[in-house]
């Protein structure tokens, strides 16, 4: 019996496919089992993809062989692949295009297969007064006494010193605050770190715990630890490492929602205007417990805690943990989410209001970069057909 690994290089070979075939390969190549080629093939052409050229329509033997065997390419100094140059073969533009959305990291729909005829048609359905850019490392840190900086990509510099404690700002979006002897007779001072709509930023604390910020996000926080437990306030969505001390638990409180643990890797989204509060545990256990009812929830490793408005918890297992944190990797990951939930997450990133006309029905499963333009997020989202996208200024209308 012919394996999937198999079937895909012949496919690359064949000089023509049928319906069925190209259903396959673009199912195959957004399964679970195709990550690591893909992840092989981004990382051979990232430069490529990263410019938004098209990878010609082929595969050579050199590629063949990596991918089989699991090898990757040979890195320069500076961390980029070299000798990418690939032996083409003619006539597999359909392949060509399944393989660049794939890898550059963009959606992967049933609707592709479509025929041209019907990509012609909405090719027009992007329009544009102004395009968005992405977002980026941005943030603002409020000090205890009330004064306020801005944080960004552009500064690398040490800030102030707040008792004990120095604050560093570091060009890579991250903020390390830095214990620096003992607090002598003085309160611990509680810092804010924002994120606006568009921004992203992370912070360590002295006990080494980091914590990444998602856009429309905020932290408070003591700038050192001291006492029985650590103990911060968030709202919007924060993804936590929290270093691991059994003498002294961290607690993560999100409107109703309080969080305990030692040391574990999980996420939080907190939004104002969602519904729900999710806890997503990847590693180490916690306990969610809701705080006008006292009910509590053990946490395991690939599980999420649901806490209503209302006080309603439930646990969810089986969770897509890689769309859960998507964010803090770069991505965004869909997974069969109807049009108002991709504007959501969209509308944050890129800082934008949203208004949807009339009734879309699609739903949308596959992943993107962040670092793209709106348009380019919308040029993906139209080949499911029958939705059209118009960009004015900072507003954005979806219509079918």
């Amino acid at each position: 019996m012919e394996s999937d690994q198999q079937r895909f290089f012949r496919l690359l070979e064949s000089q023509s496919w049928n319906q069925s075939d190209r259903d396959w390969l673009l199912n195959y190549l957004g399964s679970s089992k195709a990550e690591q080629l893909r992840q092989l093939l981004f990382r051979l052409y990232q430069d490529d993809l990263i410019a938004g050229e098209i990878i010609a329509p082929d595969i050579s033997s050199r590629m063949r062989h990596q991918i089989a065997t699991g090898t990757g390419a040979v890195m320069d100094p500076g961390g980029r692949m070299r000798n990418k140059r690939v032996i083409f073969k003619y006539g597999l533009r359909y392949a060509a295009a399944i393989l660049f959305f794939i890898l550059a990291g963009v959606f992967y729909f049933g609707e592709l297969s479509k025929s041209s005829n019907q990509s012609q048609e909405t090719g027009d359905a992007v329009h544009l007064n102004d395009d968005i850019e992405p977002g980026r490392n941005k943030a603002i840190l409020t000090l205890s006494y009330g004064a306020s900086v801005m944080l960004s990509d552009s500064l690398d510099n040490s800030l102030i010193r707040q008792g004990n404690t120095k604050i560093i700002r570091q060009g890579s979006g991250v903020l390390t605050y830095r214990k620096e002897g003992a607090q002598l007779g003085m309160a611990i001072p509680y810092n804010t770190l924002t994120t606006p709509r568009g921004g992203q930023y992370g912070i360590t604390f002295p006990d080494g715990t980091k914590v990444w910020l998602n856009s429309g996000s905020s932290i408070r926080y003591p700038t050192s630890f001291t006492g029985d437990t650590r103990e911060v306030e968030i709202t919007g969505e924060c993804y936590f490492e929290v270093a691991r001390d059994a003498s002294m638990p961290f607690v993560v409180k999100a409107g109703n929602v309080a969080v305990n643990v030692l040391g574990t890797h999980f996420d939080i989204m907190s939004y104002q205007d969602d519904s729900l509060v999710k806890t997503t545990l990847l590693e180490g256990s916690v306990r969610v417990t809701e705080l006008s009812t006292r009910q509590s929830q053990l946490v395991n490793p690939g599980q999420q805690v649901e806490v209503g408005r209302n006080g309603t918890l439930r646990l969810v297992t089986g969770v897509d943990l890689e769309k859960a944190v998507a964010w803090k990797n770069g991505l965004f990951v869909f997974n069969n989410d109807d049009i108002h939930a991709v504007m959501q997450e969209l509308a944050r990133w890129y800082d934008v209001d949203v208004i949807i006309k009339g009734n879309i029905s699609q739903h949308f499963s596959g992943s993107i970069h962040r670092n793209v333009k709106m348009s380019k997020v919308f040029e993906v989202l139209q080949e499911t057909g029958g939705i059209h996208f118009e960009i004015d200024h900072k507003k954005v209308i979806v219509s079918p």
